[in-house]
Order: C-alpha cells, then sequence, then structure tokens
C-alpha cells in the first residue's frame, strides 16, 4: 500500500492513507463457489505531523466498498459533498484513544487535489442517503480535529491496490468467470480510467463525448448490465443531468437520424431514469418532434402521473401544427383519440387537466363531445379546463 509524501498544503498536511483487508477460508470458499468477496477492512489515516490516527473498521463486500468510496471521493474532487456508509471508527493520539464510535462516512471538497474525510453528524439524518448530498442539509463533524484532510489521488490509488489484491484471490480459487469477479474487475478499470486523468491531483473527469453519450444512453438502456462500468456509468449520467447533454443527443443525433432509429433513441431516452426522462421531455417541448410519440404515447397508455401530462402537452403541439404525421407510424387521427381517452378516463385529475388543455391547443371540432363530457368531471380544475377548451374549439 501507498504511503502519502509529504508536501505542504497551507496550514495542514494532506494525512497517509492506507487501506487493508483480511481474508479468511470462508471468504476463499465464498469466492471458490463464486460469490462476492467480503471483507474485514481497516481503512487508516496518520497525521505526518503528530502522532493522531483515524481508522474506519468496515465489514463489506469488496466489490460495494470500491464503488461507494471511489464515487464518493469523485464528488468530493469536483466539488461535492457525498456520504459513503456507516462504519465504526476510532480516533487515537499517542497510541491512546480519544474517541471512537459508529457514524456516517462523510468526504467533502477542500482544496486542489484535497478532500477531507469525516465522521458527520447530521440535523434530521433521514435527509441523507448514500451518494452526493444535498447542498442545504447541514452537517457536524464528530472527529476531535474535525475533517480529516486527504489526497483524492491517494485515496484512488488505495482502491486500485486493494482491488486488485482482491481479483488475485478470485484467480487463485480459479473462479474468473463468476459475476462477482466481472463486476469486481470493471470496478478497478473504472478506478485506473480514474486515475488516468487525474491532473495535479484532482480528477479530471471521464470520456465525455457525445458518442460516449450515445453508446450510455441510447444504444444500450434498458440492459442492468453496465456500458462502461459501474463507476464510469454513474459519472456520465449524472455529468449528463447536469450539463445540455440530453438536449445535444436529441438535436444533433436523434433528429436527424432515420425515422425507426429516432423512435427507437426517443423510448431509450424515456426508460433510463426519471432526470433524463425530465430533460428530454422538457426539449421536445420546447420544439416537439413527430418521431417522439412512440414514446410519448407510453406515458399516455400507462397513465403516468408524473409524465402524462406533459407528454399529453407535446402531444397537443404536435397535432395542432400538423394535419398529418409524416414520420410516425401513427396516424393523427389515431393520437388525437389518445390524448381524447385520457381527458376523460385517466385515474388523475392533473393528468385529465392536461389532456383537457392540449385539446383545447389541438381546437379540433372532433373534440367538442369528449369535451363536454369533460365539462361535467368531479375535479373544478378539469371543468374550467373544459370550458376554455370548448370555446377555443367552437370559435
Amino acid at each position: 500500500m501507498i504511503r502519502t509524501d509529504v508536501t505542504d498544503f497551507g496550514d495542514s498536511l494532506p494525512w497517509a492513507t492506507t487501506l487493508s483487508m483480511s481474508f479468511g477460508e470462508r471468504d476463499e470458499r465464498d469466492v471458490a463457489e463464486g460469490a462476492q468477496l467480503t471483507s474485514g477492512v481497516r481503512w487508516r489515516f496518520r497525521d505526518p505531523e503528530d502522532t493522531d490516527e483515524l481508522e474506519f473498521r468496515i465489514e463489506e463486500t469488496v466489490q460495494a466498498l470500491i464503488s461507494y468510496v471511489a464515487k464518493s471521493a469523485i464528488h468530493a474532487s469536483e466539488g461535492d459533498r457525498s456520504l459513503v456508509r456507516t462504519a465504526r471508527w476510532e480516533f487515537t493520539r499517542n497510541g491512546e484513544r480519544i474517541d471512537r464510535g459508529d457514524g456516517p462516512i462523510v468526504l467533502r471538497p477542500l482544496e486542489g487535489d484535497v478532500i477531507t474525510i469525516d465522521v458527520a453528524a447530521f440535523d434530521d439524518p433521514d435527509e441523507a442517503s448514500v451518494g452526493r448530498l444535498d447542498s442545504d442539509i447541514e452537517i457536524q463533524s464528530h472527529l476531535p480535529t474535525g475533517p480529516v484532510p486527504v489526497r483524492f489521488e491517494d485515496i484512488l490509488t488505495e482502491l486500485a491496490e486493494a482491488g486488485k489484491e482482491a481479483l488475485a484471490m478470485y484467480r487463485e480459487q480459479e473462479a474468473p468467470q463468476s459475476d462477482p469477479h466481472e463486476s469486481l474487475r470493471a470496478l478497478v478499470r473504472d478506478v485506473a480510467a480514474a486515475l488516468e486523468t487525474v491532473d495535479d491531483g484532482a480528477f479530471g473527469g471521464f470520456d465525455a463525448s457525445l458518442e460516449s453519450y450515445v453508446k450510455l444512453l441510447l444504444e444500450n438502456p434498458t440492459t442492468a448490465e453496465d456500458v462502461y462500468g459501474p463507476i464510469r456509468d454513474d459519472w456520465l449520467l449524472n455529468h449528463a443531468l447536469e450539463t445540455d447533454v440530453i438536449e445535444r443527443l436529441i438535436d444533433e443525433r436523434i433528429r436527424p437520424a432515420d425515422t425507426e432509429t429516432a423512435r427507437r433513441w426517443y423510448k431509450s431516452l424515456f426508460m433510463i431514469g426519471d432526470g433524463v426522462t425530465e430533460e428530454a421531455l422538457d426539449t421536445l417541448a420546447a420544439d416537439p418532434d413527430q418521431q417522439a410519440i412512440g414514446g410519448l404515447l407510453l406515458f399516455v397508455w400507462d397513465d403516468d402521473p408524473q409524465f402524462a401530462p406533459q407528454a399529453a402537452a407535446i402531444l397537443g403541439a404536435l397535432l395542432a401544427d400538423h394535419d398529418v404525421f409524416e414520420e410516425t407510424r401513427e396516424d393523427r387521427e389515431h393520437v388525437l383519440q389518445q390524448v381524447e381517452n385520457l381527458s376523460t378516463r385517466s385515474d388523475h385529475a392533473h393528468i385529465r387537466t392536461a389532456a383537457v388543455k392540449a385539446l383545447g391547443v389541438v381546437g379540433d371540432p372532433h373534440s367538442q363531445s369528449v369535451l363536454e363530457t369533460a365539462r361535467d368531471d368531479p375535479d373544478p380544475d378539469v371543468r374550467t379546463a373544459a370550458e376554455t377548451a370548448l370555446e377555443r374549439v367552437n370559435d
């Protein structure tokens, strides 16, 4: 394991860090049977200027440990606090215990290539979950010295070494083809890839080219398997939601594609996760595309409480602008019928309201009888929307 080189860092030097694991005969049997490798982990930090030491003791699978810590370290390197997990900790000085307990490990940003590791107390523990922490969550340090500074690169290096050690056990037990072994290999590759991007000690980011996102979000979206690796996939997805990646994918890749490819790719964006779906629908709301109709109808048919209202609004805009749909399998009359059905048959009043408003935007006389039915809806918002829509249809 590495030992941190000591160089000046303001008033406080980064602490040395080592991560060691212990395995027994039971672990060897688990690996030989193709199970995940669970290790007793001792993660230590030592003040290079003093005798202070911090140690965490963690019982965890190697796969989970590397994933949690690497993702959290990357978040902290990029400026965000992140909760790793709860662990038993002990703080010593001159070899004597000063404090100990069980608490959540939090990595925080500090400066340059240095982040901090902390044992935190949350004002409201229910607000915090593993992963990046919301900026308005308040935390306090349990540690006698406060958060401990450590180099980001050193944490990743320790994780890479721990992963290689665990991989060696899989090889020794002749279980190289097991799913846990493959998942561990992917994690170690991701950590190594992250280390390759380190510039002046700080994380430089994975390849975030648009082609990387075509593969991640469009060509392989529904599989439970990782596309690049669990750490890279997670980082790329977070990066996509914080930038204009989804909008660029739609404008630069999906809209110019042939009809069937575009149809399939829109459905892909709608199936990955709520954040990606929201971004995709917002882009379509600003500039509707006929090729998205097949995917939009999925929300209508599912009576989706979260996304059916916006899907109905986008379909309404398309119906209002086109007498005939040329870039879709569905004809205009069929799509109009689906929105009409939603306006009276949805189980959710806010969806019925959205569908009625969409019919008002369309202004098709064919919808008059449906809107008259909606005028008697038990919900007042639906009734109001129906009155407004009928005025437009009859105008």
